[in-house]
């Protein structure tokens, strides 16, 4: 469902369940010069979101995207949180590594 959303939005999927050294990413998509890297989490509320992921899981996921930027494989790396609900609804967290900023 995630997946699916982000590529009628344009994105191009190029992993799903990608192995690092560091951390196993969810998804991995690419539009342009951009890497989009998404932890996909089924909650039951978005009441439990800052707990979603420990933080030694944001550590791990953390490296991974210092460590794209740093090959400089590509132009800009994120990382958001995709919170499916039992309703289906899917809720996106942006910059979820520091801050849960919510966006549309």
């Amino acid at each position: 469902m995630v997946a699916g959303q982000l590529q009628r939005r344009g994105w191009h999927l190029c992993h799903r369940r990608w192995q690092t050294p560091w951390a196993e990413v969810d998804l991995v998509f690419s539009k342009k010069e951009r890497l989009l890297l998404v932890e996909v989490k089924c909650l039951v509320s978005l009441e439990y979101v800052s707990t979603a992921v420990c933080p030694s899981q944001k550590k791990r996921l953390q490296r991974v995207v210092e460590n794209l930027v740093e090959l400089k494989a590509v132009g800009q790396v994120e990382c958001v949180l995709a919170v499916v609900l039992p309703d289906q609804r899917i809720h996106w967290f942006m910059d979820f590594l520091g801050e849960n900023r919510a966006y549309p």
